[in-house]
């Protein structure tokens, strides 16, 4: 069980790395609302990922600890924001907004102060809850009502859309089918039927499935053309090394035993390496890529060149035929004409000739 908390804490805050990167990418590099919204569902994800695991390391405030976690109330208000703004669903949004963020906030401060959501939490590894009678009704609200709401609008959204945003909205509708469907069973429903031996695998599966479902958001945010560009695949590559990376890390530091702190340490610097050479050999790659593909245009300007040059000379060769067939009918024209004269000329010699006799 050592080796499976340890486990869990390391994908914990290797998912709150992961969580800031996708705040800090959104913030800076998305510049629309959307995105802006967007950004606010990760910062309170990496916040209660944050609290789940401080909750493994305090000896105190543990029970603080565990209702904070219904801060990731707030993230469902965040993620409908989101989604009206991408689908351009804007009137009245200001109003929704509130409406929607007021019962999230109220559910938070029923949380921290009172024993709605949870009375107790025992001490040691793994614990013990002792949930209220509110728990399993906003759990069932938020997770699996907010879930579906927010699936219908977006389906809603790519009925309605066409071309890039249609595509968009076709891959976020795979995003929120994968990981809504994680949160529903390993966040609203295993929970309910709580065993002390599984509560950690139900964390870590969740964290996994929201580190897929973050991949193919940086995809779907961040490839304008939706095929996987080079940039994109050159930070999905990054983010992959650096949150494995970190989990390695993590997992030497919280080891017990000096052996296993230098092994963990030695996985971690041998993983850097080759790490290192992922992402030099993916930039390559993709360099090589790049250029082939320039080559590939500049052929196919050449070749565009050629046939438009091929193209013009024909023209040109049409229209000197068409000015020699001219010339050769107005020849033609001008030799029977002559021929005719000098035929008729014979016959008035004839004809003179005669008379002359």
């Amino acid at each position: 069980m050592e080796d499976i908390i340890q486990i869990r804490a390391a994908i914990r805050f290797a998912r709150v790395f992961l969580d800031l990167i996708m705040f800090f990418l959104l913030w800076s590099k998305g510049k629309t609302k959307a995105t802006f919204h967007l950004g606010l569902v990760f910062l309170i994800f990496a916040i209660y990922a944050t609290t789940t695991g401080l909750l493994e390391y305090a000896e105190t405030n543990r029970l603080f600890l565990i209702r904070f976690q219904w801060v990731a109330a707030l993230a469902l208000p965040a993620l409908f924001s989101f989604i009206f703004y991408f689908t351009n669903r804007t009137k009245h949004i200001k109003l929704k907004i509130f409406l929607w963020y007021l019962p999230a906030i109220a559910t938070v401060i029923l949380a921290l102060t009172t024993d709605y959501f949870v009375i107790s939490i025992s001490s040691g590894h793994p614990y013990n809850l002792v949930l209220g009678p509110l728990d399993r009704i906003a759990r069932v609200c938020f997770i699996i009502v907010g879930g579906i709401v927010g699936f219908y609008y977006f389906f809603r959204g790519y009925i309605e859309s066409q071309g890039l945003k249609r595509r968009q909205l076709k891959y976020f509708l795979v995003a929120a089918v994968i990981f809504v469907a994680g949160t529903m069973i390993t966040l609203g429903v295993l929970p309910l039927y709580p065993r002390t031996d599984l509560i950690y695998f139900y964390d870590i599966i969740d964290d996994i499935v929201t580190f897929f479902v973050i991949l193919l958001i940086v995809y779907i945010i961040f490839s304008k053309k939706m095929v996987l560009g080079a940039e994109v695949k050159i930070i999905l590559t990054e983010i992959l090394v650096g949150v494995i990376g970190l989990i390695l890390l993590i997992q030497a530091f919280l080891s017990q035993s000096t052996a296993s702190k230098v092994l963990g340490f030695v996985t971690f610097f041998f993983f850097l390496f080759v790490g290192y050479l992922l992402i030099k050999t993916t930039r390559k790659e993709i360099q090589r890529k790049e250029e082939v593909e320039k080559l590939a245009e500049e052929l196919k300007g050449l070749n565009q060149t050629l046939e438009e040059r091929v193209e013009e000379r024909t023209k040109e060769l049409e229209t000197s035929y068409r000015e020699i067939k001219g010339r050769k009918e107005d020849l033609e024209r001008f030799y029977n004409l002559a021929v005719g004269r000098e035929l008729k000329m014979a016959e008035l010699k004839k004809e003179i000739g005669k008379l002359k006799k």
